[in-house]
């Protein structure tokens, strides 16, 4: 065998040891890969403006906005087909409540897509440690002036409560989820696949620069407590959980509620609804086509009356009646007679 056919040979062995076949790992692999790409986006946009805040620049908000927008659409593209492309535990829930996919999926999902997320804040911090480094005298400092573990997580609104905090994440989450549904129910704007992640990306980059301001807007957990965990193992402090009365727990269970209810109300308001209109259409276009055949094939329509008019009739015609067998025994016995007499005469 000549050596580049050998060298063929041993790579296509190698390359279908490598490829998973696996159905359940290959899901958590599509879903570990497609919130790290969603997390080394996002706080890439998010490490930009904390750098630019320090220069002086205070219009961070587009830039994390737009980092948000476009780490969602691009993790949405490359997890999409094979796994749904979810990259959000509370998206993932909130499709378990509504019966789309198993425990034991969600369970899977739910352990693959905060794995990402830890994973994609290290490789974060491995692109920007220097400059935080260079930025505070080679300090870890995780809040305050010269802080930047907003890099990797939210930060609320210091002029608000836990409560407003908490309000403002369920209230972004469900309008995420609104729109997310109503983005993919084919009964609704039946949006192709290709479009999908564009669309949800725009929408959440919508939600983040409306509400950013408040409390961050993490709709997603796997983007904030996950971070969370990476930046302590990093050595930023336990002040990362346990700031503002443990603010921590604020991002991660108010996405869950959040998505649950968007879920619940699109499935209610909207997706049962929307069934039964179709269903209602899909009979009418039934009864349009029978309707139509009906026309192009008249006879079978027109001749049956014809037919059920005629067939008493028929029937009255070749019916016996009791006058009749008086009328032909009468006119057999005229005919015997007649016969008699002319056989008389003849003889005689």
């Amino acid at each position: 065998m000549p050596a580049e056919d050998r060298r063929r040979l041993t790579w296509s062995r190698v390359e279908s040891r490598l490829v998973l076949r696996h159905r359940p790992s290959q899901l958590f692999l599509s879903e570990l890969i497609g919130t790290v790409v969603l997390v080394i986006i996002v706080d890439l946009g998010c490490g930009l403006a904390t750098i630019t805040q320090r220069g002086g620049i205070k219009n961070f908000v587009p830039a994390v906005g737009i980092g948000n927008g476009l780490g969602a659409m691009t993790g949405i593209m490359v997890s999409l087909r094979l796994s749904g492309g979810h990259i959000n535990p509370a998206v993932s829930f909130a499709m378990f409540t509504l019966r789309k996919m198993s425990f034991k999926h969600l369970l899977l999902y739910q352990w693959a897509q905060y794995l990402g997320g830890f994973l994609g804040a290290m490789v974060v911090n491995l692109l920007y440690f220097q400059i935080f480094n260079n930025l505070n005298g080679g300090q870890l400092v995780a809040f305050g002036p010269n802080g930047t573990a907003g890099t990797f997580f939210t930060l609320p609104n210091p002029a608000i409560n836990n409560g407003v905090a908490f309000a403002d994440q369920v209230v972004g989450t469900s309008l995420l989820l609104l729109a997310v549904r109503a983005i993919t129910d084919p009964n609704n704007l039946n949006t192709p696949p290709a479009l999908q992640p564009l669309l949800i990306g725009l929408v959440i980059m919508g939600l983040i620069i409306s509400e950013v301001i408040v409390s961050g807007t993490c709709l997603n957990p796997a983007r904030d407590f996950a971070p969370r965990l990476a930046t302590l193992a990093l050595g930023y402090g336990p002040e990362v959980l346990s700031s503002r009365s443990f603010y921590f727990l604020v991002p991660l269970v108010g996405p869950y509620v959040g998505a649950v209810l968007g879920a619940w109300v699109y499935e209610l308001a909207y997706a049962k609804p929307l069934q039964l209109l179709v269903e209602q259409e899909a009979a009418a276009a039934l009864n349009e086509d029978h309707a139509n055949d009906d026309e192009d094939f008249p006879t079978a329509r027109v001749q049956q009356p014809h037919l059920q008019q005629r067939t008493p009739i028929l029937a009255s015609a070749t019916k016996r009646r009791p006058c009749d067998d008086e009328d032909s025994v009468k006119a057999e016995s005229l005919r015997h007679a007649a016969t008699a007499s002319l056989e008389e005469k003849a003889e005689c």
